[in-house]
C-alpha cells in the first residue's frame, strides 16, 4: 500500500489527503450531531417531565381543597361549603385536565419505563372514581372520614410519581427539584 501512495502524482496525492480531511470532519459532525440530537431529545424529555411534575403539584393542590370542602359540607350537614365545591371540583377538573395533556405528551418516551407507566395507569384509574365521589358527596350518602380517605387515596397515587419521575429526568438539578418536591407534597398532604 505504501508503493502505490509513493506512485501517486502530487495532484493525486493532495485529492487523497483532501479526501480524507474531509472524511474525518464528517465523522466527526456526525458524531457531534448525534450528541446534539440526544441532548435535545433529552432536554425535550425533561421539559415534559417537569410539566408532569408541576401538573402532579397542581392536582393535588386542587384535590386538596376539594377534599376539605367535600369534609367541610358532609360535617355540616350540608349547611357550609355547598357553594364552594363547584368552584373547587371545577379547579380539580382543570388540572386533571392539564396533567392528562402532560401525560399524552410524554407517554410515548416512557413507554420503556413499566414502572412509571403502571403508576400512572393507576393514578388515571383513581381519577376516574371522582364522578361516583362528588356524586356521593353531593348526596350526603358517604361519611366524612371517607371522603377524605378517597381524595388522600388520589393524591398519595399522584404525589408517588414525583420520585419515579425524577428517576428518569437527565439533567440532575431538575431531578433533584423533582424528588425534593415529591417530599413537600407528601408532608403537605398529611
Amino acid at each position: 500500500m505504501l508503493t502505490r501512495l509513493r506512485g501517486l502524482s502530487v495532484a493525486h496525492a493532495m485529492i487523497l489527503f483532501s479526501v480524507l480531511g474531509i472524511l474525518a470532519v464528517l465523522a466527526y459532525s456526525g458524531a457531534r450531531i448525534a450528541t446534539d440530537f440526544e441532548q435535545r431529545r433529552n432536554l425535550i424529555r425533561d421539559t415534559r417531565l417537569t410539566h408532569l411534575a408541576q401538573g402532579i403539584g397542581e392536582l393535588t393542590h386542587a384535590l386538596q381543597k376539594e377534599r376539605g370542602a367535600s369534609a367541610g359540607f358532609l360535617a355540616s350537614n350540608g349547611t357550609h361549603f355547598g357553594g364552594d365545591l363547584a368552584g373547587y371540583r371545577e379547579e380539580a377538573d382543570g388540572s386533571i385536565a392539564s396533567l392528562a395533556g402532560s401525560i399524552d405528551a410524554i407517554r410515548s418516551d416512557l413507554e420503556g419505563d413499566g414502572q412509571l407507566m403502571t403508576a400512572i395507569a393507576a393514578l388515571e384509574e383513581r381519577i376516574r372514581t371522582l364522578p361516583d365521589l362528588r356524586q356521593r358527596v353531593d348526596g350526603q350518602d358517604i361519611a366524612s372520614n371517607a371522603v377524605i380517605d378517597s381524595y388522600t387515596r388520589i393524591n398519595r397515587d399522584a404525589i408517588g410519581l414525583l420520585p419515579e419521575i425524577g428517576k428518569n429526568i437527565s439533567y440532575s438539578n431538575a431531578a433533584r427539584t423533582v424528588q425534593r418536591h415529591a417530599i413537600l407534597m407528601t408532608a403537605k398532604d398529611i
